[in-house]
C-alpha cells in the first residue's frame, strides 16, 4: 500500500488502495506496516483512517516495532497522542 501513501498522508490513495484489496497491516522489507510508517512521520488523519479501516493500532512487527514506538522515537507526539487514544498499549 503502501509507504508512501501512508507516510505523505494520502487519504484517497489509501482508501483506495484498501478498497482494492492491499492488506491494511502489510509488513514491508523495512518491517513497517502502513500504520507505523503514518505514525513515524506524523500523519494523524493517516492514522485514524488506517486504524478505521482495520490497521492493529498494536501490532508488532517482525521486527519488535510498533507506530506507538515510530511515533515516539521521531518525537510526533500529536501522533503518539492519537494512537494512544485509540488504545495503543505502551508496555507490550
Amino acid at each position: 500500500m503502501h509507504r508512501q501513501a501512508a507516510a505523505n498522508g494520502e487519504l484517497e490513495a489509501i482508501n483506495t488502495l484498501i478498497e482494492q484489496g492491499s492488506l491494511v497491516n502489510h509488513e514491508s522489507a523495512s518491517g513497517k506496516t502502513p500504520l507505523i510508517w503514518a505514525a513515524g512521520k506524523g500523519k494523524v488523519k493517516a492514522i485514524a483512517t488506517l486504524v478505521e479501516l482495520g490497521a492493529e493500532v498494536n501490532y508488532v512487527t517482525s521486527r519488535g516495532k510498533t507506530a506507538l514506538i515510530e511515533a515516539s522515537w521521531h518525537g510526533e507526539d500529536e501522533a503518539f497522542d492519537a494512537l494512544m487514544e485509540l488504545g495503543a498499549v505502551v508496555n507490550l
